[in-house]
């Protein structure tokens, strides 16, 4: 009755181990706790503004076009549905 000893730890380490359950992942690396103040000392908010007002410019050049284009793109969906 020494195989079935419920206090003995199961090594996970053989091949049937492997096969059914998969390989064990490694635990995660510890990320920074602030990884937010990491990333965002390192941002141009001026050039993040302008960017953002140069993308909804284009949208809003774009959008006639794009509610044009829509049902045509939307009808040629259905088709292929069927």
């Amino acid at each position: 009755m020494d195989n079935f000893d419920s206090k003995k730890p199961v090594p996970r380490n053989d091949r049937l181990s492997q096969l059914m359950y998969g390989k064990r992942r490694e635990p995660p690396k510890s990320e920074p706790e602030n990884i937010i103040e990491k990333y965002a000392g390192n941002i141009d908010y001026a050039q993040l503004m302008e960017s953002m007002q140069t993308l909804m410019e284009a949208y809003h050049e774009l959008k006639p076009a794009i509610s044009k284009i829509s049902p045509l793109i939307t009808q040629f969906i259905n088709k292929n549905k069927q």
